[in-house]
């Protein structure tokens, strides 16, 4: 069986090429032409192994754009085009840039037994007459669908744009339903978006954590070093997603409570720990990623722990994998939302055999429910004090610490990685004609 994985947000799909390929499937990377690309610049290929020489034969460069235009048929591109010409007097070049033929697209897609892909491929599969086997989502309510970040700007749009973006959901939401299967494992928006539309999906997450082991402290940039001399021997926590607590002017509070990350949680525990218990030997290491990272640094300031706190440049995933295996505990983000599982940060401390601190908001057995395995091993957070709370037992119980790492460890192993990976291809194999 050849399969093809078309696109690398998170550097998902070269994972899980890594995966299909250890388990002797054919297995190939076609990356978007904007896989890896300004604010995704950390998610190639090369930011997420440290023997890229073995996978490169199998990545392979598309032209395709992983954008709203590449859903919509030519006509209404030209169409569009024209509009904005005789609406401003001036040309948008952005959907003919973006856009792809039916004749390059089929070419760049290549000739494979079996098609998994995020991103717009189902929109443009569908617009070119070809079969998606597999659509799985990496945004919350569906990318180039319901994503919230998305759909709160189209108020704010003008006519011309919002008609297009529009249009663009649209054939979104009809290539969805024409895929073969869907592979979800996100219980609110992108559920509630799903349902909506009558399309059924498998409650799988991602294998999105291809874990390495040998690794040559040589090949360390200077980013990590730096980082790596400033925790020292230090005991720390890793805080490393996306600082996102502010909420945007464009978003409405309803909309907001689903997309803070509430960031600014940590970082008033981690104040509140210092006050009162002022003996404690933990630094904070948080990765400066986000919108609002300088509102978190200010923060730091404002409650007096920026002296105890490191602020890390935007890593390569290989190379936080690194930090977090020196870590006490990785911190994720705190959602309010009910049954939302984690993304990457969430799979990578537990893949480290790591302490993970993350809302989990799951009554009891509904878990095992919805994805049929035991629920992984995480010290759950529903409100800020939980934090503090966590924040107090990781700096006090190291026996705990261990004792929980090695339970993640063993968690990982089965029901993540080469386990997930085998549950895809079953599944993946009753697509075949």
């Amino acid at each position: 069986m050849k399969v093809a994985i078309l696109g690398n947000m998170n550097n998902n799909g070269f994972a899980i090429m890594r995966y299909m390929r250890d388990l002797g499937v054919d297995a190939h990377l076609l990356l978007y032409a904007n896989d890896g690309v300004g604010s995704i610049a950390h998610f190639r290929p090369e930011d997420d192994t440290w023997n890229i020489e073995r996978w490169a034969p199998y990545i392979h460069q598309t032209p395709i754009v992983n954008s709203l235009y590449n859903g919509l048929t030519g006509f209404y591109v030209l169409f569009t085009f024209m509009m904005a010409f005789k609406a401003f007097f001036r040309p948008t070049s952005e959907p003919c840039l973006h856009w792809i033929s039916r004749r390059w697209a089929l070419k760049a897609l290549g000739d494979y037994d079996v098609y998994i892909a995020s991103g717009i491929a189902p929109a443009l599969f569908h617009r070119i007459g070809k079969k998606l086997d597999v659509f799985y989502p990496y945004g919350t309510g569906i990318e180039h669908l319901g994503a919230q970040e998305q759909t709160s700007r189209l108020p704010h749009m003008g006519a011309i744009k919002r008609a297009v973006t529009l249009k663009a959901m649209k054939a979104q939401k009809d290539g969805i339903r024409a895929a073969r299967q869907v592979f979800n494992a996100e219980y609110s928006l992108t559920k509630d978006i799903l349902d909506g539309m009558g399309v059924p999906f498998h409650p799988l997450t991602i294998p999105m954590v291809y874990t390495e082991t040998d690794i040559d402290p040589a090949l360390y940039s200077i980013d990590l070093a730096d980082v790596l001399a400033r925790v020292g021997q230090h005991h720390y926590v890793l805080g490393c997603s996306r600082q996102v607590w502010v909420r945007p002017s464009h978003m409405a509070d309803d909309q907001w409570l689903r997309e803070s990350k509430n960031s600014d949680w940590l970082i008033k525990a981690f104040a509140k720990l210092g006050k009162e218990r002022p003996n404690h030997n933990l630094l904070l290491a948080i990765s400066a990623y986000g919108p609002d990272v300088k509102a978190s640094q200010a923060l730091c300031r404002e409650l007096g722990v920026d002296k105890n706190v490191v602020w890390m440049p935007k890593l390569a995933r290989k190379e936080l994998s690194v930090v977090a295996r020196g870590a006490c505990a990785v911190v994720g983000e705190f959602k309010c939302v009910d049954e939302m599982i984690w993304g990457g940060v969430g799979w990578e401390a537990l893949a480290a055999g790591k302490v993970l601190v993350h809302s989990f908001r799951f009554a009891p057995g509904r878990y095992e429910a919805l994805y049929g395995t035991p629920p992984p091993p995480v010290l759950a957070v529903s409100r800020q004090v939980d934090v503090y709370n966590h924040l107090v037992r990781i700096a006090d119980d190291s026996e705990f610490l261990n004792e929980f790492g090695m339970e993640a460890s063993r968690w990982f192993g089965r029901y993540c990685g080469a386990g997930l990976a085998r549950r895809w291809l079953e599944l993946i194999g009753q697509t075949e004609a």
